[in-house]
């Protein structure tokens, strides 16, 4: 016999079975969205969130709106936050508000004072390495981290060592001929000061669709999905709050 709704114990069985049955009677409900069900279905419950992307899939862009939306709706901002980012590259034209840089050196202190809710090294081109991490969460909240592909390419080297049980993985998706595109518009200065690392975004090790089979759930974010995915996202994240 089925079970109900109610008596469904793992977040990702509610959850599944909530959009599937919405799906019944309107076939876009949440549609820039596709589930790893399998993966999914073992999903017990939330107490993080971490969205992955490869470069140019639309993560900024998702990060403001999902961040405008904490700060306008006062019951999900006081269910979720939003850390910041620290990273240890050089600044860039296109950094927002959002990002702090450190050097290595304040990075790695920034850490031994366990100032960060989540860390880890990104490689990068000719084996150059990024250091990259979160603000701790605020206390009660649920936190949403807007991360770098490395989160699930190099996962041995993310802390805390439990950071991903219990946390849904969200991977933003868009085809490569769309994410060099955006890129191009986004930071030319990137082409024409770092080719070997503009080279190395777009090499087939950091093709967006290496982390689907990662990830819980990955959103589509490119053609006619684009103009939907940022809504979509967010009545994600409002059915995590409500169930």
């Amino acid at each position: 016999m089925r079970e109900t709704f109610t008596q469904m114990s793992h977040m990702g069985q509610r959850l599944f079975l909530h959009v599937e049955e919405r799906r019944i009677n309107d076939a876009e409900y949440l549609d820039s969205l596709r589930f790893n069900t399998e993966k999914l279905l073992r999903l017990q419950s939330v107490k993080r969130i971490i969205l992955v992307g490869s470069s140019g899939v639309g993560k900024s862009t998702l990060q403001q709106i999902t961040q405008s939306a904490l700060q306008q709706d006062q019951e999900l901002g006081g269910k979720m936050s939003l850390p910041k980012r620290v990273i240890t590259r050089d600044p860039r034209d296109d950094d927002s508000d959002e990002v702090v840089h450190k050097t290595p050196e304040e990075f790695s202190g920034m850490v031994d004072r366990g100032e960060l809710g989540l860390y880890g090294v990104k490689f990068m081109e000719k084996g150059r390495k990024e250091g990259y991490g979160y603000l701790k969460p605020e206390e009660g909240k649920i936190p949403i981290y807007f991360a770098n592909n490395g989160v699930l390419k190099n996962p041995e080297t993310v802390k805390p060592e439990d950071i991903f049980e219990d946390a849904l993985i969200i991977n933003i998706y868009a085809p490569d001929i769309v994410r060099v595109e955006r890129v191009r518009r986004r930071s030319p200065q990137l082409i024409q000061k770092n080719p070997d690392e503009f080279a190395f975004r777009f090499s087939e090790e950091e093709r967006s669709a290496r982390l689907i089979d990662k990830s819980h759930i990955t959103i589509k974010n490119f053609g006619r999905y684009e103009k939907r995915s940022s809504t979509d996202l967010l009545q994600l994240i409002q059915l995590v709050t409500q169930m």
